[in-house]
């Protein structure tokens, strides 16, 4: 009898643990299933994703229509299920039928083998969050922001990270909020731009690395006061990181890297800055001249960093800006090795992506056209210069970004 009590008691406190363990866990613990549902920093841009990869292609918006290519970014195709729709060819009054329209679409993001995208809730207010199954069908409005203002969001292990700008009589304030996917109403504050000294701020950008965030917070009435912030997502912990710099911070495997604006001049459209390199906590170490990146020495400008290369870019516009065509894309490995360069389009207002393993990306705008390029990163060491190639082109005046439903 004594025995038979001692198993009793065993599996009384076996099920009681199993419970109090249970009701200790307050986060959405699921992991992703492939490795395109981590956080694709190569395609990240300011105010999210533009492009995201997913185990068969790529996705990105032909102004208001979610369009799917492969993945050499050929064969794009519609992403609507509706055999009989014409998608952009509607009318206007029927466009918005078409299941790849979205209004004013912001960021896109892949997981677990559906997309997720930010775009206007299309009820005449504020912005959403749509969950779409790979082929366009089964929308879902997952979740609906409180104001029309400043919005974007990632995807860590199931939950949503999302920024939004938060309004009141006296503040603009940015906030982080998560939550799970599936449920919005668990929603808890990460950041809070009400509990600082900033009374109109912002944030640029949410990146996720392992099992970190980082984000900038800028002054919107001052523009030279941006702060950056880390948040250890499994502790959901925040503290201020590299306090040298206040112009942007890129997030290699193993450094950090940023910069300070030293001098800027609008007139003749010159600027100087400083950069830095951290470690991944942010904690400085050392400035880096023309002796770590040669192109420094050109004013070529620190522009994105992958896991194998940093990437520099000469300024396209301005008094200090070399003739185009002698304007480059540079290519350095982590130790500083020159590995190859890219051919700049000739334009002032490209944007440029690191991408992924196989391409990197050029987002340019030539005076009349929405143009993206794509660079061959198997070529990048093979000594030669390497020409963008086209892969996609669309008039951005063709389409109107904002609707009113």
């Amino acid at each position: 009898m004594k025995v038979k009590n001692q198993f009793l008691v065993i599996a009384i406190l076996t099920i009681f643990l199993g419970i109090l363990l249970c009701s200790c866990k307050t986060e959405n613990s699921e992991v992703p299933e492939d490795r395109y549902s981590v956080f694709q920093k190569g395609f990240a841009s300011s105010m999210g994703n533009k492009i995201v990869e997913s185990p068969d292609g790529f996705y990105l918006f032909y102004g208001n229509f979610l369009t799917f290519l492969d993945k050499n970014f050929e064969n794009p195709v519609t992403v609507c299920d509706k055999p009989e729709c014409r998608h952009l060819e509607e009318a206007e009054e029927h466009v918005v039928e078409c299941n790849a329209f979205y209004g004013n679409p912001r960021d896109i993001k892949y997981y677990n083998g559906k997309l997720y995208i930010a775009a206007d809730a299309m009820d005449g207010a504020n912005q959403a969050i749509y969950q779409v199954d790979l082929d366009g069908n089964g929308r879902n409005k997952i979740y609906t922001a409180e104001t029309q203002g400043e919005f974007c969001f990632l995807i860590y292990k199931g939950d949503i990270i999302a920024y939004e700008q938060q309004y009141n009589e006296t503040q603009v304030s940015a906030e982080i909020i998560r939550f799970p996917i599936n449920d919005p109403k668990q929603a808890e504050t990460l950041f809070s731009g009400k509990e600082t000294d900033i009374n109109n701020s912002g944030i640029s950008y949410l990146i996720n690395d392992e099992d970190n965030l980082y984000f900038n917070f800028v002054d919107r009435e001052k523009w030279t006061d941006i702060r950056f912030y880390t948040t250890d997502l499994t502790s959901n912990e925040t503290e201020r990181i590299c306090k040298d710099a206040d112009r942007f911070l890129l997030i290699g495997s193993d450094r950090l890297i940023g910069s300070e604006n030293i001098e800027r001049n609008n007139e003749d459209r010159t600027w100087e800055n400083k950069y830095f390199q951290f470690s991944k906590d942010g904690k400085l170490e050392k400035e880096l001249t023309d002796k770590d990146y040669e192109a420094l020495s050109r004013g070529a400008i620190i522009d994105g960093i992958d896991d194998q290369y940093i990437y520099l870019s000469d300024i396209c516009y301005g008094a200090d800006a070399p003739p185009a065509e002698e304007r480059y894309h540079y290519i350095y490995t982590y130790d500083g090795k020159e590995a190859g360069r890219i051919y700049q389009t000739g334009t002032d207002s490209w944007s440029f992506y690191p991408g992924n393993d196989d391409y990197a990306i050029i987002q340019d705008y030539d005076g009349t056209e929405q143009v993206y390029y794509k660079v061959d990163k198997s070529l990048i060491e093979s000594g030669q210069t390497l020409e963008p190639i086209e892969f996609f082109r669309f008039d951005p005046t063709e389409f109107s970004y904002f609707y009113s439903y």
